[in-house]
């Protein structure tokens, strides 16, 4: 008895959607882009960043910093409030990325406005030792 392999792309079977198995392929590609977009178009409204914030935070509380950095970065792509800035500096700093943290912390405290975290942002910074030859 023969093991039959397929299907495969040289002996494909009936499913329509064996194409998305060449994951880098350009096809392949453009619809998991346009998934995407979909996806972001149906779900990616104010209480999607809510969850993507709650999360990071639960990475933080889990010491998972790497995992909350990405959602933070997202999440200041689409609405760069100094909350989130300074939330990715703590990430930043625990992942041991100091100078980065420092940029974030700037970015965050460089505007005048209020937001909850700031007195706590204005005392990380101070914390962060200064780059060399600053």
């Amino acid at each position: 008895m023969s093991i039959d392999d397929r299907p495969t792309i040289a002996a494909p079977d009936d499913d329509p959607y064996l194409w998305l198995e060449e994951i880098e392929g350009e096809p392949a590609l453009a619809f998991v882009t346009q998934q995407n977009a979909r996806t972001l178009q149906s779900f990616g409204d104010a209480g999607f960043a809510g969850d993507r914030d709650t999360l990071a935070d639960i990475y933080m509380r889990q010491s998972q910093p790497a995992l909350a950095e990405p959602l933070w970065r997202e999440l200041i792509t689409r609405d760069p409030q100094p909350a989130y800035r300074y939330r990715l500096a703590r990430a930043l700093r625990a992942l041991g990325r100091g100078d980065e943290a420092r940029a974030e912390l700037e970015r965050a405290l460089a505007g005048k406005a209020p937001f909850a975290e700031r007195a706590d942002a204005e005392k990380a910074l101070a914390e962060l030792p200064r780059p060399a030859g600053s």
